[in-house]
């Protein structure tokens, strides 16, 4: 089960970028954080509180880790993610965000987690599907990218939703899942609102036409909610070595959306990689 939950999370994530790439050009990042996360509050409130009630004393004892990951995973990461999107390419962040799983690779075994030696086969071959499928089949393309702001940010954005997942691991274990959610999601919530007003008065105000309220919705409930829930119970299911290679299908879950819903064609070399991707992830879950 914690792979189809980390499955599901990633396969919002990618509809995430779609909405994300529409945002981008007439919402500022931090509105877009903002009302996500705001969105969000509204289905999680219902759904988490009782937990959170019910485990008030072990939230008052490690305030602190909880604190900590609402900055990561929910005030910080997404407001990168966004800016990022402002300067830079889609080529160039679907590149860069694959370095997400190799960080938390690395940040898990420094933290202790271990891997077989067929596990460790399937994440190479994950990374070799992924690369296959952002160069189209030509290394080479690799050379061609051009480093702007953005490209910095998105980096970064990387390697802060790498501590951020390891962080899940090592969540006490009388810390239930929903009142994590509870908790990361106001706290976050929280630490954007100022940055957030200051956007509306002083820089630009939000539009709320159909599109953007329709966008709004979409990433508050899937790629927020419900995605954070299904990727929080994969960390601690499966661990965060075996999650970040399931990250490895964010683009072949976009390649397979854009087809659907975009009619963007789908070549041979992407199904390759979508291929080489699948049995890598299938390795490294193996037991």
């Amino acid at each position: 089960m914690g792979y189809f939950f980390a499955l599901m999370a990633t396969l919002f994530w990618s509809g995430n970028a779609v909405a994300a790439r529409f945002l981008a050009e007439t919402v500022p990042p931090i509105s877009i954080s903002f009302w996500r996360w705001a969105v969000a509050l509204l289905i999680c409130f219902p759904a988490t509180y009782p937990a959170f009630r019910r485990n008030l004393p072990a939230v008052k004892e490690h305030w602190k880790y909880l604190t900590l990951l609402a900055f990561l995973g929910v005030a910080l990461f997404n407001n990168l993610l966004y800016t990022a999107a402002q300067t830079t390419t889609a080529f160039n962040i679907s590149v860069i965000s694959t370095i997400t799983p190799v960080v938390i690779l690395i940040f898990s075994l420094f933290a202790g987690e271990r891997l077989s030696r067929v596990n460790m086969t399937g994440f190479i071959i994950a990374v070799v599907g992924i690369a296959f499928l952002i160069t189209d089949g030509n290394p080479l393309r690799i050379f061609q990218l051009r480093l702007v702001k953005g490209d910095i940010i998105m980096l970064g954005a990387s390697a802060i939703f790498a501590g951020y997942t390891v962080l899940i691991r090592k969540k006490p274990v009388e810390i239930t899942i929903n009142t994590m959610v509870f908790f990361t999601f106001h706290a976050g919530f929280l630490m954007l609102l100022p940055f957030y007003l200051f956007s509306e008065f002083f820089i630009a105000p939000t539009p709320f036409g159909g599109k953007q309220v329709l966008g709004f919705v979409y990433i508050g409930l899937f790629a927020s909610f419900v995605s954070f829930m299904c990727w929080t119970r994969a960390v601690t299911m499966i661990g965060a070595a075996r999650s970040g290679a399931v990250y490895y299908s964010i683009p072949v879950f976009a390649g397979l959306l854009g087809y659907l819903i975009l009619g963007e064609e789908i070549g041979l070399s992407d199904m390759l990689s979508m291929c080489l991707v699948g049995f890598g992830v299938y390795l490294t879950g193996k037991k």
